[in-house]
């Protein structure tokens, strides 16, 4: 999954613009029911009139954010038939969580890949030593 890290942000708004992070918290809390991308674009318009007294994403844009979240293995969908036509409903692959160790898991393989050492020396700074599986806190 190809990331863009902002460290000034904090939480998932370090990886996802607010609507991104706002549509995949309402794919969450259906809790794999899903969504179509009208009620999508709806539940991300609320939040953004709510939070930030505007709305302002197109559904053109929704729609390009869930299918590359399908793309990445992050979103599935499946297609029922709509007034108009196909329609794809979108629901979340993972719970918030374990998106998040995924997330976590993909920064720490490309940092071992591209700074190995200096990234195990820093683990180690920080408490965390190597084990037959992975690192553990001492």
């Amino acid at each position: 999954m190809p990331l863009k890290i902002d460290t000034a942000e904090k939480g998932l708004r370090m990886v996802f613009k607010y609507y991104q992070e706002l549509a995949l918290r309402y794919l969450w809390s259906l809790g794999g029911e899903g969504a179509n991308s009208r009620e999508v674009w709806k539940q991300v318009n609320n939040g953004l009139a709510r939070e930030q007294g505007r709305v302002s994403i197109s559904r053109a844009s929704i729609i390009k954010f869930l299918n590359e979240m399908v793309g990445e293995g992050v979103l599935k969908f499946t297609e029922t038939m709509g007034k108009g036509g196909l329609c794809k409903i979108y629901s979340a692959m993972y719970g918030e969580s374990s998106f998040k160790q995924c997330i976590v898991r993909h920064l720490m393989e490309k940092l071992l890949s591209c700074f190995q050492k200096e990234t195990i020396m820093i683990l180690k700074e920080m408490g965390w030593a190597p084990t037959g599986a992975g690192y553990e806190m001492q």
